[in-house]
């Protein structure tokens, strides 16, 4: 959802990066950046959220306190890129 909600400007680019890094299934890493299309993927990550892809789903649909994760580095710009609306 999170590049078409900045495309349709319901939210603005991300200010911070958080990377995210699931630990189960495919261990599938992502970066939530900037308008969510690479524009700030050369900036060194703010953060690093380790966790399931469970426990990141919930905590970006507001389901999971941000304190729950796993973080490493700002947790504060964590707190700030899963609440700025990058769900519907």
């Amino acid at each position: 959802f999170f590049p078409r909600q900045v495309r349709l400007g319901r939210i603005p680019p991300l200010a911070h990066v958080v990377c995210i890094d699931l630990r189960d299934g495919s261990r599938a890493s992502f970066v939530l950046a900037g308008d969510g299309l690479g524009d700030t993927l050369d900036r060194p990550a703010d953060a690093t959220v380790v966790g399931s892809s469970a426990d990141v789903l919930r905590a970006l649909w507001g389901r999971l306190a941000i304190d729950d994760l796993d973080v490493s580095g700002d947790r504060d710009a964590v707190r700030a890129v899963f609440t700025a609306g990058l769900t519907p």
